[in-house]
């Protein structure tokens, strides 16, 4: 599975990690005239931005993908219902070590049977309810690890990125595991990158934005969560389904060029990482 980053630098200088579906921009103000130097100056540090994002998800995809592996979480899968509850308490324990590993990256991680139900977790609220509508166990119950783009929690109402691994026992997936790292990591990122070229006199804003046009980070925080332009009928549906911003609504800010700059424009100096 590759998170193979790809950068493109014009008057647009755009990330892309096609695993996540994400879309780092950064947006320069069209009467900006940026120098050869400055501009291969803001490639290196787009280049690195990249990479540090690149890095983190693979790294902890790969996480993910042992804690599959891990004896007590598929002793637990496996147990009659009248001895899960002890074995679930001592694997709350456990989960609850797993996130102190690096709690300011890491919000959540659970355990889910082949249904959906989240039956063992580091955060309790968790426990017994039903995600079964999100992407990140649709894929890895087929046996494919996953990691989406932003999502809102519907239980925390806490943005993150969900990364997911089967949990197979004799060639069958009997649950998922799930890590949910938190947003504020990215957030930061983002706005210390901003910081870092206010100070050399550069006008950017910047943004993280999905395929289908929807502002998943911005360092505005009232642009987040809004769509460059109206979704379709089908992309609206979709939302709703897998519940992606839990109950809110994603209200278009009507900005088409951009979108068409975005998306259909052909940029100049493509490097591939």
């Amino acid at each position: 599975m590759s998170l193979r980053v790809k950068v493109f630098i014009s008057f647009l200088i755009i990330t892309i990690l096609p695993l996540s579906i994400l879309i780092i921009l950064y947006y320069y103000d069209a009467k900006t005239h940026l120098e050869t130097h400055e501009l291969e100056a803001l490639q290196t540090d787009a280049k690195k931005l990249a990479d540090h994002i690149d890095n983190l998800l693979s790294f902890n995809m790969d996480i993910v993908k042992h804690l599959a592996h891990n004896s007590p979480i598929q002793a637990l899968l496996l147990a009659p219902e009248d001895e899960k509850q002890e074995l679930r308490e001592q694997m709350n324990i456990w989960l609850d070590a797993q996130v102190l590993i690096n709690p300011e990256l890491y919000s959540a991680l659970y355990v889910m049977n082949p249904e959906g139900i989240c039956i063992a977790s580091s955060s309790r609220d968790f426990i017994g309810k039903n995600y079964s509508f999100r992407p990140y166990f649709q894929h890895a119950i087929q046996g494919k690890p996953y990691l989406t783009d932003l999502f809102i929690g519907v239980t925390s109402s806490m943005p993150g990125i969900y990364a997911s691994a089967p949990i197979v026992q004799q060639n069958n997936v009997i649950g998922v595991i799930i890590l949910k790292f938190s947003a504020d990591h990215m957030f930061r990122a983002m706005q210390s990158h901003e910081a870092g070229h206010k100070e050399v006199g550069h006008k950017t804003d910047s943004y993280i934005i999905n395929q289908m046009g929807i502002i998943l980070s911005h360092t505005k925080p009232e642009r987040r969560y809004h769509s460059l332009t109206q979704l379709s009928p089908e992309e609206e549906q979709y939302i709703r389904t897998i519940k992606q911003f839990a109950d809110r609504p994603v209200r278009s800010l009507n900005l088409p060029e951009m979108k068409q700059a975005i998306f259909k424009k052909t940029l100049a100096a493509p490097v591939t990482i």
